[in-house]
Protein backbone atom coordinates (compact mmCIF):
# COMPACT_ATOMS: atom_id res chain seq x y z
CA UNK A 1 0.00 0.00 0.00
CA UNK A 2 2.88 2.41 0.93
CA UNK A 3 4.48 1.95 -2.17
CA UNK A 4 1.35 2.51 -3.98
CA UNK A 5 1.03 6.13 -2.75
CA UNK A 6 4.51 6.59 -3.20
CA UNK A 7 4.27 5.91 -7.10
CA UNK A 8 0.65 8.42 -7.05
CA UNK A 9 3.13 11.15 -5.89
CA UNK A 10 6.40 10.73 -8.30
CA UNK A 11 4.33 10.33 -11.00
CA UNK A 12 3.15 13.31 -13.07
CA UNK A 13 -0.27 14.56 -12.48
CA UNK A 14 -1.39 14.66 -15.99
CA UNK A 15 -2.34 10.93 -15.27
CA UNK A 16 -4.66 11.88 -12.26
CA UNK A 17 -7.91 13.75 -12.95
CA UNK A 18 -9.72 16.13 -10.40
CA UNK A 19 -6.93 14.61 -7.53
CA UNK A 20 -6.77 16.93 -4.42
CA UNK A 21 -4.89 17.47 -1.09
CA UNK A 22 -6.55 18.74 2.27
CA UNK A 23 -5.40 19.74 5.51
CA UNK A 24 -8.02 20.05 8.54
CA UNK A 25 -8.63 20.62 11.88
CA UNK A 26 -9.38 17.93 13.24
CA UNK A 27 -11.57 17.83 17.11
CA UNK A 28 -11.54 14.59 18.47
CA UNK A 29 -14.38 13.47 21.17
CA UNK A 30 -14.56 10.64 23.50
CA UNK A 31 -18.36 9.69 23.68
CA UNK A 32 -17.08 8.80 27.66
CA UNK A 33 -17.63 12.21 29.14
CA UNK A 34 -14.97 11.95 31.95
CA UNK A 35 -12.23 11.74 28.78
CA UNK A 36 -10.77 15.17 27.29
CA UNK A 37 -11.18 15.75 23.87
CA UNK A 38 -8.21 16.13 22.07
CA UNK A 39 -7.64 18.86 18.98
CA UNK A 40 -4.79 18.48 16.22
CA UNK A 41 -4.41 18.63 12.40
CA UNK A 42 -4.87 16.00 10.04
CA UNK A 43 -4.04 15.68 6.08
CA UNK A 44 -5.73 13.55 3.86
CA UNK A 45 -4.76 13.06 -0.20
CA UNK A 46 -6.42 11.68 -2.97
CA UNK A 47 -5.47 10.56 -6.27
CA UNK A 48 -7.69 9.98 -9.23
CA UNK A 49 -6.67 7.85 -12.35
CA UNK A 50 -9.36 8.35 -15.13
CA UNK A 51 -10.07 4.64 -15.26
CA UNK A 52 -12.15 5.31 -11.79
CA UNK A 53 -9.45 3.41 -9.38
CA UNK A 54 -7.93 6.53 -6.88
CA UNK A 55 -5.36 6.36 -4.29
CA UNK A 56 -5.78 7.52 -0.79
CA UNK A 57 -3.73 8.57 2.31
CA UNK A 58 -5.31 9.76 5.52
CA UNK A 59 -2.96 10.87 9.00
CA UNK A 60 -4.62 12.09 11.96
CA UNK A 61 -2.12 13.91 14.37
CA UNK A 62 -4.63 14.52 16.97
CA UNK A 63 -3.48 13.19 20.90
CA UNK A 64 -6.67 11.74 22.36
CA UNK A 65 -8.23 8.83 24.83
CA UNK A 66 -10.36 6.70 23.03
CA UNK A 67 -13.46 5.26 25.42
CA UNK A 68 -14.78 2.62 23.85
CA UNK A 69 -15.48 -0.96 25.25
CA UNK A 70 -13.35 -2.96 23.10
CA UNK A 71 -10.51 -0.34 23.40
CA UNK A 72 -11.06 1.28 26.79
CA UNK A 73 -9.25 4.05 27.47
CA UNK A 74 -5.84 3.49 24.83
CA UNK A 75 -4.06 7.00 24.29
CA UNK A 76 -4.19 7.55 20.38
CA UNK A 77 -1.17 9.41 19.40
CA UNK A 78 -1.99 9.07 15.26
CA UNK A 79 -3.63 7.70 12.85
CA UNK A 80 -2.24 6.54 9.26
CA UNK A 81 -4.30 5.35 6.31
CA UNK A 82 -3.65 4.63 3.00
CA UNK A 83 -5.71 2.93 0.41
CA UNK A 84 -6.49 1.69 -3.17
CA UNK A 85 -10.59 1.92 -4.56
CA UNK A 86 -12.61 1.83 -7.76
CA UNK A 87 -15.22 4.49 -8.17
CA UNK A 88 -17.96 4.60 -10.49
CA UNK A 89 -20.61 6.75 -12.21
CA UNK A 90 -24.49 6.34 -11.73
CA UNK A 91 -27.49 8.60 -12.58
CA UNK A 92 -27.41 9.01 -8.58
CA UNK A 93 -24.02 9.90 -7.95
CA UNK A 94 -20.44 8.74 -7.62
CA UNK A 95 -20.40 4.97 -5.63
CA UNK A 96 -17.08 3.96 -4.96
CA UNK A 97 -15.21 1.18 -2.64
CA UNK A 98 -12.01 1.17 -0.75
CA UNK A 99 -9.84 -1.24 0.83
CA UNK A 100 -7.17 0.33 3.44
CA UNK A 101 -3.88 -0.41 5.45
CA UNK A 102 -4.33 1.21 9.15
CA UNK A 103 -1.65 2.21 11.52
CA UNK A 104 -2.60 3.59 14.95
CA UNK A 105 -0.13 4.49 17.56
CA UNK A 106 -1.50 4.37 20.78
CA UNK A 107 0.36 3.80 24.45
CA UNK A 108 3.82 3.36 22.78
CA UNK A 109 2.82 0.69 20.92
CA UNK A 110 1.24 0.01 17.27
CA UNK A 111 -2.11 -1.49 15.92
CA UNK A 112 -1.97 -2.49 12.10
CA UNK A 113 -4.83 -3.84 10.20
CA UNK A 114 -6.65 -3.11 7.39
CA UNK A 115 -10.13 -1.59 6.34
CA UNK A 116 -13.03 -2.31 3.96
CA UNK A 117 -15.40 0.92 3.23
CA UNK A 118 -18.36 1.58 0.71
CA UNK A 119 -19.54 5.21 -0.09
CA UNK A 120 -21.29 7.38 -2.15
CA UNK A 121 -20.75 11.07 -3.13
CA UNK A 122 -23.42 13.10 -4.34
CA UNK A 123 -23.09 16.30 -6.36
CA UNK A 124 -26.53 18.96 -5.39
CA UNK A 125 -24.79 21.38 -7.32
CA UNK A 126 -21.69 23.14 -9.21
CA UNK A 127 -20.51 24.52 -6.10
CA UNK A 128 -21.76 21.80 -3.38
CA UNK A 129 -21.38 18.25 -2.70
CA UNK A 130 -21.44 15.25 0.13
CA UNK A 131 -19.96 12.36 0.62
CA UNK A 132 -21.04 9.59 2.93
CA UNK A 133 -18.83 6.04 3.98
CA UNK A 134 -19.57 3.16 5.87
CA UNK A 135 -16.48 1.27 6.80
CA UNK A 136 -15.09 -1.64 8.66
CA UNK A 137 -11.71 -1.49 10.06
CA UNK A 138 -9.55 -4.86 11.14
CA UNK A 139 -6.89 -3.93 13.27
CA UNK A 140 -6.42 -5.61 16.56
CA UNK A 141 -9.63 -4.27 18.02
CA UNK A 142 -12.86 -4.30 15.22
CA UNK A 143 -14.62 -1.29 14.08
CA UNK A 144 -17.39 0.33 12.37
CA UNK A 145 -17.14 3.72 10.89
CA UNK A 146 -19.69 6.17 9.60
CA UNK A 147 -18.31 9.25 7.30
CA UNK A 148 -19.82 12.41 6.52
CA UNK A 149 -18.25 15.36 4.75
CA UNK A 150 -20.06 17.83 2.84
CA UNK A 151 -17.74 20.48 0.63
CA UNK A 152 -18.05 23.96 -0.66
CA UNK A 153 -16.65 24.81 -3.77
CA UNK A 154 -14.19 28.68 -3.08
CA UNK A 155 -12.93 28.33 -6.91
CA UNK A 156 -12.14 26.17 -9.10
CA UNK A 157 -9.24 24.42 -7.14
CA UNK A 158 -10.22 25.62 -3.92
CA UNK A 159 -13.21 23.92 -1.57
CA UNK A 160 -13.91 24.32 2.37
CA UNK A 161 -14.90 20.95 3.65
CA UNK A 162 -16.89 20.21 7.34
CA UNK A 163 -17.95 16.46 8.39
CA UNK A 164 -17.55 14.02 11.17
CA UNK A 165 -16.47 10.13 11.51
CA UNK A 166 -17.30 7.99 14.35
CA UNK A 167 -16.23 4.62 15.07
CA UNK A 168 -19.12 2.71 17.47
CA UNK A 169 -16.46 0.88 19.41
CA UNK A 170 -13.60 3.13 19.69
CA UNK A 171 -16.66 5.31 21.19
CA UNK A 172 -15.71 8.54 19.47
CA UNK A 173 -16.53 11.06 17.21
CA UNK A 174 -13.96 13.21 15.22
CA UNK A 175 -15.16 16.88 14.00
CA UNK A 176 -12.54 17.84 10.63
CA UNK A 177 -13.02 21.08 9.21
CA UNK A 178 -10.73 22.43 6.57
CA UNK A 179 -9.63 23.46 3.32
CA UNK A 180 -9.25 21.24 0.49
CA UNK A 181 -6.81 21.95 -2.80
CA UNK A 182 -7.58 19.94 -6.05
CA UNK A 183 -5.46 19.63 -8.84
Amino acid sequence: MKTLLLLALILPTTLFADSQFAVLYTAANPDYSPFDDGHGFSIKAEYDFDNGLFLTGFYNGTDFRASGPEVGNLHIDSWLETGIGYSFDHRWGTFYSLITFEKITADSQTLEGFGAHFGYRKDFSQDWNAILQFGHIDTEFHDYQLELMVNYKLADNFSITVGLRDYADWDYTSYEAGFIYRF
